[in-house]
C-alpha cells in the first residue's frame, strides 16, 4: 500500500488519484508547488510494495512474480508478462522525472522514513512514522491511496492479504536448548498468559505488540479497542517504539490477527492505517496465486533450488535496471530470452504441476 499525504494536496489544489494519469499529475504538481519535494520516496526493500501498488493498474495480475492466466487457468512468470513490462516503463517515468525517489535502490528504510518524518517526501509505503505534530493542523492528514485504473484494466485491484500462511521450522541436532525453542511456539498459540510467575502479558499477541500491560493494553471491558503504550517524552510513532524497543520482527512463526482498532487518540498512526485500511484497501482485494500452498517432490525441490534463485536474482538486477533507465525497453526482448534460458519453462512446468496437485485436494 502506498500513504498519500492529503494536506499536501489540498496545497496543491489536486483530489486523490485514482487513475496512472491523475497520479502523474499530482507528482508534477508537488514539484511545480516546491521543487525540493519527493513525490514518492521508497528503498530497495519496499520497492515490491510499489510495484504491487502499480501493477494491478495495468492488467489483471495482482501477483508480483507468480500469477495465474484468468483465461487459461496457466501459471505464469509475471515478469515475463506484457503487463509487468507496462508497469516497469511507467515506473521509469517516475524515476526519470524525479517524481520517485531516485536513491531508492542506494538507500534504506531509515533513510526513506526520514524524509518521510522531515516532511520531504509525500508518499511512501510507511506513513505510519508520521506524528501529529508533522502537520500544521495538529492532526495526521493522511490516507491510502486506492487501486489506480488505467486505460489497460479499469478494474480496481489489489492483492488481497492471505487467510493463512503454510510455513515449516526445522529443529537441528545444532540446537542447544530445543525445549526453550518449543516453549517459544507454544507462546504463539496461546490466547492466555503463559508465564505468569516469571512475566506478566505474555502471550500469543506478544511477538507483535509485547507485553500486554507493559507495552500495549485494551481501554474498554469489550476488548474491541486497543492502544499502544509509548513512554511520556519519546518523540516517535507508536509504530517506530514498537520496532525499535518492543517487538522488531513483529510476529513469530504464526501470524496474530487482533480483534481490536487502535486507540483514536493516543495511536493516531495506527488508527489512521486501520480506519483507511478498511475503507480504501480491503474492498479490492482479490485473491492471488497462492504460491506459498504449492507443494513439491523432492526432485521438484531440487530443480527449484537451481531455477528459482537464479531466475529471481537476475529477474530483480534487470527490473532495477529498467527502472533506473540503465537498460533499455527496447532491449525486452533479449530479457526474456535470456530468462527461457536459464530454464523458465521448466520452472512454469514445475509450478502448473504443484498447481494442479493443489487444485485436487481442494476437490
Amino acid at each position: 500500500m502506498l500513504y498519500i499525504r492529503t494536506d499536501w494536496l489540498n496545497e496543491i489544489g489536486k483530489e486523490i488519484p485514482t487513475t496512472v494519469d491523475k497520479f502523474l499529475e499530482v507528482c508534477d504538481a508537488i514539484k511545480k508547488w516546491d521543487s525540493s519535494k519527493i513525490p514518492i520516496t521508497a528503498y530497495k526493500g519496499s520497492f515490491v510494495n510499489l510495484l504491487r501498488t502499480l501493477l494491478p493498474a495495468f492488467g489483471p495480475l495482482v501477483n508480483d512474480r507468480y500469477g495465474l492466466d484468468e483465461e487459461t487457468d496457466k501459471v505464469v512468470y509475471v515478469p515475463s508478462t506484457e503487463q509487468y513490462k507496462l508497469t516497469l516503463m511507467y515506473i521509469n517515468e517516475l524515476y526519470k522525472k524525479q517524481y520517485l525517489d531516485n536513491d531508492l535502490f542506494t538507500q534504506d528504510a531509515a533513510q526513506a522514513n526520514s524524509k518521510m518524518k522531515e516532511n520531504i517526501a509525500a508518499m511512501g509505503n510507511n506513513g505510519t512514522v508520521l506524528l501529529p505534530s508533522n502537520f500544521k493542523s495538529g492532526e495526521l492528514e493522511m490516507t491510502i491511496l486506492e487501486p489506480l485504473t488505467s486505460q489497460y484494466s479499469n478494474v480496481k485491484r489489489v492483492l488481497g492479504v492471505s487467510p493463512g500462511k503454510c510455513s515449516q521450522t526445522a529443529l537441528t541436532t545444532k540446537l542447544e536448548y530445543p525445549e526453550a525453542i518449543v516453549r517459544w511456539f507454544d507462546i504463539n498459540y496461546s490466547e492466555e498468559d503463559v508465564a505468569t510467575d516469571i512475566v506478566k502479558g505474555l502471550n500469543n499477541v506478544s511477538m507483535w505488540l509485547g507485553l500486554e500491560g507493559e507495552h500495549w493494553e485494551y481501554v474498554n471491558d469489550e476488548k474491541t479497542i486497543f492502544r499502544r503504550i509509548v513512554p511520556e517524552g519519546i518523540q516517535m510513532s507508536e509504530e517506530e517504539y514498537r520496532v525499535k524497543y518492543v517487538a522488531p520482527n513483529a510476529i513469530g512463526p504464526i501470524c496474530v490477527v487482533l480483534s481490536a482498532m487502535p486507540e483514536k487518540k493516543s495511536n493516531p498512526a495506527q488508527y489512521m492505517k486501520a480506519y483507511e485500511s478498511k475503507e480504501h484497501h480491503y474492498p479490492f482485494m482479490v485473491t492471488g496465486f497462492k504460491n506459498g500452498y504449492m507443494k513439491y517432490t523432492p526432485e521438484e525441490q531440487e530443480r527449484l533450488k537451481i531455477l528459482a534463485n537464479d531466475i529471481e536474482t537476475y529477474t530483480t538486477q534487470m527490473e532495477a535496471k529498467f527502472v533506473i533507465g540503465q537498460e533499455s525497453f527496447d532491449n525486452w526482448d533479449s530479457y526474456i530470452n535470456t530468462l527461457k534460458e536459464m530454464g523458465l519453462e521448466e520452472l512454469i512446468k514445475i509450478k502448473q504441476a504443484a498447481y494442479e496437485r493443489y487444485k485436487l485436494l481442494l476437490d
